[in-house]
């Protein structure tokens, strides 16, 4: 059994919980995929964080989860197997989109999990 998530909102807020809600509903050894924009960065300064907000507005977000937090709210929900896959070379963005992609604050990654078999 395989789930799979594309979300544009919720992770920052509650990562934890929705992946707590993906062992509910994954059989034993089922695998989770999830695909998503992730912030790479954990601190932007300011300049950096207009530029993100700029495009952030266009898609109502309020931001993006990091990458590197949501990995590891997977494994702390029990998930198993836990792979991060950046994909963001296969990514087409737009111009304001693209300047912030190419400096490295943004990108979109697919992660795959597996729930244990027992």
């Amino acid at each position: 059994v395989v789930a799979w998530v594309e979300v544009r909102s919720g992770w920052p807020n509650n990562a934890e919980q929705r992946c707590a809600g993906s062992t509910r509903i994954l059989k034993p050894g089922g695998r989770l995929m999830v695909a998503d924009f992730f912030q790479f960065k954990h601190d932007l300064n300011a300049a950096a964080a207009e530029r993100m907000r700029f495009w952030l507005d266009g898609w109502a977000l309020p931001h993006l989860a990091n990458v590197s937090d949501f990995g590891e709210a997977i494994t702390r929900v029990g998930f198993q197997n836990v792979e991060c896959d950046d994909i963001t070379a296969n990514v087409l963005a737009a111009r304001h989109q693209y300047t912030t992609m190419r400096d490295g604050l943004w990108g979109y990654s697919v992660f795959t999990a597996r729930k244990p078999s027992s």
